[in-house]
This record gives structure tokens, sequence and C-alpha cells, in this order.
């Protein structure tokens, strides 16, 4: 078994220590399940699902059952296949401070080999740790699966509260049908069932960008030519196709004005993709806009966007607008501590009110879109609606001096520079950008 670092220091007296083990895959497999369901989608899975891990860490730390003005410590451990060549998704979750055990994926079943049973070995050595040191800790398992009730009733028997976090979808008939043993344990209160489902909107959100450089979009994708104007109308068409979608954005060559390009998520059957395209070009027809099939529209020889996209992510990163909302911060003993809840919650909302005064320096490229807590304008929201979020790429020069990769993000001549603040090209960085002080104490319409 791994070492895991766990310094115990002694702790405050009104500092409540909470031990989390995370199960990625089920949390993963199982959310885009639910997500599906949440929006009645005609396919089983959701690809387009994500999870904000810092926000789900919020979540569960403060539905433990402890006093909103009690002050907590976190330990957060998450369990997960070991990702070829998407190192980023881990250094995301390890930002939100969380410890991060990778494993290979079994060849023959194409789980994880060591997941289960390391979760029920960290689990259970922690609990006897705190128990023979004479410390009080409760204990969050994000797993419905009937392998980790082992250590739920090991943990349970001596005394900790432990709090089981389950998909409704994926939770294991040992928790709703639980033996004797478990129901006793349940009735005592030392075990606790929670359901993800109900606080689905507090940590998720969802990547609808089209990455171009990896894939090529399907003929059967659905075009609408000129959509801004009608931002509104096209959005709840759009959302009408009860389908998990990506969004692409594309200017005709010699055009002015941008075209969608929908592309679905899942694979579909071609019935299926005839009445898609049917259903949305009748509804779209009545308000002037016209519909086409990829093919049609690429015949054209269209281009590609100006700025171009990058690959979706499944868990968020900070950008320079944005904050840690959790709060939390980092001492001396590697925990995570989450401050009083109450008045943490009270300045979250002063500040978000605050931000709602200050404008997007993303602008069109803000990659929170109608999500952002900032201000922007009715263009850019109907922007937001209507072709989803967009990145900016090159906005600052690249940090490896010996960087030669031809898909760089970052800009490595003064010509590839672009500022999305003021949407300008080959002139400054965008930290250096002159209007970003400007219009900043100003409301902007939503």
């Amino acid at each position: 078994m791994t070492s895991r670092k766990t310094t115990r220091t002694a702790m405050r007296k009104s500092t409540q220590e909470i031990r989390i083990y995370i199960d990625d895959s089920n949390l993963w497999i199982q959310g885009q399940k639910a997500s599906a369901q949440k929006h009645r989608y005609r396919v089983e899975s959701d690809p387009t699902w994500r999870f904000d891990a810092g926000k789900l860490k919020n979540v569960l730390t403060q539905n433990c059952g402890l006093p909103a003005d009690e002050d907590v410590k976190a330990i957060v451990d998450l369990y997960g296949s070991t990702p070829p060549n998407v190192e980023s998704i881990w250094k995301a979750i390890k930002s939100c401070k969380v410890e991060v055990h990778t494993f290979e994926r079994s060849s023959w079943t194409s789980r994880e080999k060591e997941v289960d049973a390391e979760i029920i070995a960290a689990s259970v050595s922690d609990a006897a740790d705190l128990y023979y040191e004479g410390k009080s800790g409760i204990f969050i398992i994000v797993s419905g699966d009937k392998d980790l009730i082992r250590a739920v009733l090991r943990i349970a028997k001596r005394g900790f509260e432990v709090h089981v976090w389950s998909w409704t979808n994926g939770i294991s008939g040992a928790y709703t049908q639980p033996k004797e043993e478990c129901r006793l344990l349940m009735d005592q209160g030392l075990i606790k069932i929670h359901h993800l489902d109900e606080h689905m909107d507090k940590f998720s959100f969802y990547e609808t960008d089209f990455n171009l450089d990896k894939s090529e979009i399907p003929p059967h994708s659905i075009v609408i030519r000129d959509p801004l104007p009608q931002a509104e109308v096209v959005d709840q068409a759009v959302k009408s196709l009860h389908i998990p979608h990506y969004r692409y954005r594309n200017q005709p060559r010699g055009g002015s004005r941008d075209d969608l390009i929908i592309i679905p998520a899942s694979e579909l059957e071609h019935k299926i993709h005839t009445e898609l395209f049917q259903d949305i070009t009748e509804r779209l027809k009545q308000h002037g806009l016209k519909v086409m099939t990829y093919v049609a529209y690429n015949s054209k020889r269209t281009k590609g966007p100006k700025n171009g996209m990058i690959a979706p992510n499944r868990f968020n990163t900070l950008d320079t607008n944005n904050s840690v909302e959790s709060g939390d911060k980092n001492d001396d003993a590697g925990f995570t501590v989450v401050k009083t809840r109450q008045k943490q919650q009270k300045q979250r909302l002063k500040a978000d009110e605050r931000k709602t005064h200050s404008r997007c320096h993303w602008r069109m490229h803000c990659r929170e879109g109608i999500d952002c807590k900032y201000g922007h304008t009715k263009e850019e929201t109907a922007a937001f609606r209507t072709f989803g979020k967009r990145e900016a790429i090159k906005y600052k020069f690249c940090p490896d001096e010996n960087c030669f990769k031809k898909k760089c993000g970052y800009a490595h001549t003064w010509e590839e520079l672009f500022c999305p603040t003021c949407d300008n090209k080959g002139d400054h960085e965008m930290r250096n950008c002159p209007e970003k002080k400007l219009h900043s104490i100003q409301r902007y319409a939503s």
C-alpha cells in the first residue's frame, strides 16, 4: 500500500476533523448518467457533465450535521485511474487541495485494479489511528459501491460517524436494503446515506466546446446560420432536442457573422439524427433562421474560428477573475481548513454582489459564460447562450523558452498575441491591457 501523508498535530478543541475518500470512477460514470436522467435526454449518459472538486468538497463538509458556526479541517483523498496524456486533470483537482491517488486500469474489466482496496485500507487505517489517539472525527465515503461496505462497517463500529454519498442510480442494495449489522448502525446514527442528486447543481458544470484539433466534426451535425440575433430562440430550440451536445462557432469564408454547429455528444441512430434535423428545422424556420446539415455546409468550404478553442476539461480550473470559493487555507499540518461557514457564506454573497458591478476582463472569451459572476454586456450574454463558452488562447507569451509545440495555447511572437479585453492582436499581453481598469465600477445588464 502506498504511503499517505497524514501529518497529525494537536488541534484546537473547537475544530472538527473530517476525512473524505472519493471513488472518482463511481462519481464520474454515475454522474453522467444522473445528468442524462435530469435533462431527460434520449441517451443513457451525458458526456458533457463535469464536476468541480472544490465545490463538491464544500457540499460534503457542509452536510455532516455539524453546527454552521463550527470550524472543520478536511483531508480529502480522491482515487482514480491514471489518465493518459491528461495530467492537467489531476493538477486541477490538486489545486482544490485534494490528494490524488491514481492506479492503472485492469485490461480485463477496465476498472481500476486497486481503487476499492486502497480506499478500504486507507479509511480503516485512519479510523484506527484516530481511535487509539482518542480523537474525534467524521468519515465521508463518496461511492455507493457494495465492496466498500466493509470499510463503512468497521469505521462505524469504532464509534465514528460515516457518511456515504452516492448517486441514486448507483447506490448498492447493501445500503438501501441493509442487513441487520448495517441497519443497527444506521439506527444508532453512525451510518448515514446521502444522495448526490439533491445537491447536483451546486458542484456540476458542463463543457460544450468542441475541440477541432482532436476530433472531426461528424457529417450529421446541425448548422444554424447567423443565430446570434435570435439567441434566446436558438437556445430553446437546441435544448428541445434533448441530447447532450457540443457547440462550435465558425465563421464562413468571406462572411462577417458566425454560424453555430451543433454536434451530438453521443452516438445516435440514423433515424434519430433525421428526426432531430427535421424538428429543429421546423422550429427555427418560423423565425426566419436557416438550418443545414454539416455535409451541405462543409461543401461551401468554410474555415475555422478566429481565435480557436481548447479541449473540454473534466474539472474547473481557476482564472485571473476567479478566486477560490471554499475559503480554504493551508496550514503546517497539511490539512484543509474550512472556516466558519455562516460568515463565509455572507462574505461570498457580498463578494458576488461586488463582482456584478465589475466588467469581466475576458469579455466574449469568458470560460464561465452565463455563469460568470462578473458583469457582461447583453451582446456577450446572448453569445454565451447561443454558442456556449469560448476560451481565449495566445493572450500571453509562452513561459517555456524552448517550446516548439505547433498547437501551444500561448503566443510565441508579437503577431500571435491576442487580448480578449480589447480584442486587439499583436499589441500587448492581456495583463497589460489599458482597458482593464476602465468601466470597472459600472453595472452591465445581463
